[in-house]
C-alpha cells in the first residue's frame, strides 16, 4: 500500500468517529490491518472527539496531537501509544493500559484514569487538573512539570516516579505511594495528606498544606517551605 492520501485519512477518521457502533468497528478493523510503516503518523492531529474504543487493543498507535475530547477509552490497550500533545480533556480511561505511553504535553484535564496502568509512561508537562488518578499505577513514570491541581489521588502509586517541578496544589493525597520517587522541587501548597507513603520531606513548598493526619516517624525531613497555615501532626 502506498502512503495514504489525505482523502484516505479523512475516510478513516470518518469511520472511527461515526455515531453507529458497527461503522466504527469497520474503522477499527481497518486501522488494525494498515501497514504501520506507511500509516505511521497519519492520524496525528486528527479530530476524534467522542471516539469510542472501549476494551479495544490498539497497541502503540500514533495519535500525537489528536483531539480526543470526551473519548471513551476505558479498558483500552494502548501500551506504548504515542499521544504527545493530544487533547484528552474529559476522556474516560478507566482501567486503560498505557504502559510506556508517550503522553507528554497532553491535556488530560478532567479525564478519568481510575485504575489505569501508566507504569513507565511519559507525562512530562501534561495537564491533569481535576483528573481522577485513583488506584492508578504510575510507577517509574515521568511526570516532570505535571499540573495535578485539584486531582483525585486516592491509592495512587507513584513509586519511583520522576516528579521534578510537578504541582500537587490543592490536591488530596490519600494513601498515595511516593516511595523512591525523585524530584528537585514539588509544589504542595494547600494540599492535604492522609497516610501518604513517603521517605523524605525535602525540596517541597508546603505552605498551607495539611499533614495533620500523617505519621512522620522515620520520614527524613529536609528543606521545605511552610507558613502559619501549614498543619503538622500533633505530638
Amino acid at each position: 500500500m502506498d502512503t495514504p492520501t489525505p482523502e484516505q485519512i479523512a475516510g478513516l477518521v470518518s469511520l472511527l468517529s461515526h455515531p453507529e457502533p458497527a461503522v466504527r468497528l469497520q474503522g477499527i478493523e481497518l486501522l488494525r490491518l494498515l501497514e504501520p510503516s506507511r500509516w505511521r503518523g497519519a492520524l496525528q492531529g486528527a479530530m476524534l472527539d467522542g471516539l469510542s474504543l472501549v476494551g479495544e487493543e490498539m497497541g502503540a498507535i500514533e495519535l500525537s496531537g489528536a483531539s480526543l475530547q470526551r473519548a471513551r477509552l476505558s479498558h483500552v490497550i494502548l501500551n506504548g501509544a504515542h499521544l504527545r500533545g493530544a487533547n484528552l480533556r474529559g476522556a474516560e480511561l478507566r482501567q486503560a493500559q498505557l504502559r510506556g505511553a508517550q503522553l507528554n504535553g497532553a491535556n488530560l484535564q478532567g479525564a478519568d484514569l481510575t485504575g489505569a496502568d501508566l507504569r513507565g509512561a511519559n507525562l512530562e508537562g501534561a495537564a491533569l487538573h481535576r483528573a481522577s488518578l485513583s488506584e492508578a499505577d504510575l510507577g517509574g513514570a515521568r511526570l516532570g512539570g505535571v499540573e495535578l491541581i485539584g486531582a483525585q489521588l486516592e491509592g495512587t502509586r507513584l513509586r519511583g516516579a520522576e516528579l521534578s517541578g510537578a504541582s500537587f496544589r490543592d490536591t488530596l493525597l490519600d494513601g498515595v505511594d511516593l516511595r523512591e520517587a525523585q524530584w528537585d522541587a514539588l509544589d504542595m501548597r494547600g494540599s492535604r495528606w492522609r497516610w501518604v507513603l513517603i521517605e523524605k520531606l525535602d525540596l517541597m513548598d508546603l505552605r498551607g498544606a495539611d499533614l495533620s493526619e500523617m505519621d512522620l516517624d522515620g520520614v527524613v525531613q529536609g528543606k521545605v517551605s511552610w507558613d502559619e497555615r501549614t498543619r503538622w501532626p500533633s505530638g
